[in-house]
């Protein structure tokens, strides 16, 4: 059996005590395991490449500088809620993204990206909102499981989710109208 067979074997939590240990090696199995994941939450909420690549890096650092706290249930979300919370304080913080253009290509190419009208739909919702939408309708988790990722109540995340619907389906009639 290769050593990435066995790996694939191994559970989060296995390699998390390993790196809590210093296995660099066990790092570089949790950073491999999920990175895409978490490169992917912080792509479909900033839709910038530099933004998600600078906010999914500094979460996996700030996920193994602080191993010492992981709890469970799952690494993955785990880091994946840092991200997302990177990710939407950066589009807090920095105000000149606003100004600046989307991307529109997923590197990847697997991630399919909205038409030019929902995207700037998107856009204009905030991004507590907009997080609550990519993590439904984009990366396919549930209410349950977004809530942990946003620190959020499930009740905050259905609000949300259903204010941002609201405010997606009237920006988007309006915009069918006006090209009538």
């Amino acid at each position: 059996m290769s050593y990435g067979q066995m790996t694939r074997q191994i559970s989060d939590d296995a390699l998390v005590m390993e790196a809590r240990r210093g296995s660099q090696r066990a790092v570089g199995d949790l950073f491999d395991r999920h990175w895409r994941a978490v490169w992917r939450a912080s792509f479909a909420i900033a839709r910038r490449h530099a933004t998600a690549e600078d906010c999914a890096q500094d979460a996996f650092v700030r996920a193994f500088g602080a191993l010492d706290g992981y709890r469970g249930p799952s690494f993955g979300a785990w880091v994946g809620r840092i991200a997302v919370n990177r990710t939407l304080n950066e589009l807090r913080s920095d105000r000149r993204l606003a100004a600046l253009p989307n991307d529109t290509v997923d590197p990847a190419g697997d991630m399919p990206l909205p038409d030019a009208a929902l995207g700037r739909a998107l856009a204009d919702l905030t991004p507590e909102r907009r997080a609550v939408v990519v993590l439904r309708f984009w990366l396919g988790y549930t209410p349950a499981e977004i809530a942990p990722l946003l620190d959020v109540p499930v009740g905050t995340v259905h609000s949300r989710l259903a204010r941002a619907l609201g405010q997606l389906r009237e920006q988007l009639e309006v915009e069918d109208v006006e090209r009538a």
